[in-house]
């Protein structure tokens, strides 16, 4: 089983078949951005940015660093100027994504000092990755996996405490007979969906 976490998040899984040359592949996951259920940096980012807005408006929100996070990462002093920046162009859209992905590393951060609407985010994340992993998992067939987990959202420095570790330890996945590694996260390493793809497919990277 490989869980990806970078911009988006995908689980994909792999086991023999019936026969030595036939085999089982499920995934989970991967239906892009505009989906809620679709974890990993925008979905940190665009947490960061609905907390921060609602902040702006004077509406109910609890407060946070986060507010002064999307601030200094679009460089507004008044939030309600962000609509422009959020609906781009087509040719923009990418950039904006990228950009909103960048608020995660400064959530997980605030999460470490517990900001508590950034821990929420972080939760979530967390819930919404141990789904994936799951529903994988009983898709394949319940027997022992080896999870490999590469991207982006793995190789942040507060990654291990506040993902790897509660995603180790999560109600939906802590019984099940699986075995975590890191791949593919560190700098200089190959792209994460290559590396991903090869280990699933059990080739050497």
């Amino acid at each position: 089983i490989a869980l990806i976490a970078g911009t988006g998040s995908l689980c994909i899984g792999r086991r023999k078949g019936s026969s030595t040359t036939d085999y089982v592949e499920v995934r989970a996951g991967g239906y892009g951005y505009r989906l809620a259920s679709e974890v990993g940096g925008y979905g940190l980012g665009i947490g960061a940015i609905d907390a921060a807005v609602r902040i702006e408006d004077g509406r109910r929100q609890q407060p946070t660093v986060l507010y002064e996070l999307v601030g200094k990462c679009f460089r507004l002093s008044n939030l309600q100027q962000i609509i422009p920046h959020l609906y781009p162009t087509t040719q923009e859209r990418d950039e904006v994504r990228e950009k909103v992905a960048t608020l995660a590393g400064g959530v997980l951060a605030a999460a470490a000092i517990e900001d508590g609407v950034a821990v929420e985010l972080v939760e979530k994340t967390v819930d919404e990755l141990a789904d994936l992993i799951q529903a994988v998992f009983h898709r394949l067939g319940a027997r022992p996996y080896q999870v490999g987990l590469h991207g982006g959202l793995f190789a942040d420095p507060h990654a291990h405490d506040l993902l790897l570790e509660p995603l180790k330890q999560h109600e939906a996945i802590r019984e099940l007979p699986l075995k975590f590694e890191s791949l593919g996260v560190q700098p200089g390493d190959r792209d994460p969906l290559l590396e991903a793809m090869k280990f699933v497919s059990g080739s050497s990277p």
